[in-house]
C-alpha cells in the first residue's frame, strides 16, 4: 500500500474512481498523460517496490501514445 500523500494525489489524477487500492486498476479510459503521470508518482513513493504496468490498447489511447507519453 502507497502512503496517504501518494493516495490523495492519485486520487487528484484520476478522479471519481472508488479503487485506487494495490493493485491499481484504472480502466480503459485513462488518458495517455494519466499513465505518465501515475508511473513516476508510484515509483516514487517509498512503500512502493516496483511499478508495473500492463496497457491493454483500447479506443481511448493506443499503445503507442502511451509509450509515447512515457518517454517525454
Amino acid at each position: 500500500v502507497w502512503s496517504r500523500p501518494t493516495a490523495d494525489r492519485l486520487a487528484a489524477l484520476f478522479p471519481g474512481r472508488q479503487d485506487l487500492g494495490n493493485p491499481l486498476d484504472v480502466h480503459q479510459d485513462v488518458t495517455p498523460a494519466q499513465y505518465a503521470a501515475a508511473v513516476p508518482l508510484l515509483a516514487a513513493d517509498p512503500e512502493v517496490d516496483v511499478v508495473l504496468m500492463i496497457h491493454h490498447e483500447a479506443t481511448f489511447s493506443t499503445g503507442e501514445d502511451v509509450a509515447r507519453a512515457l518517454s517525454t
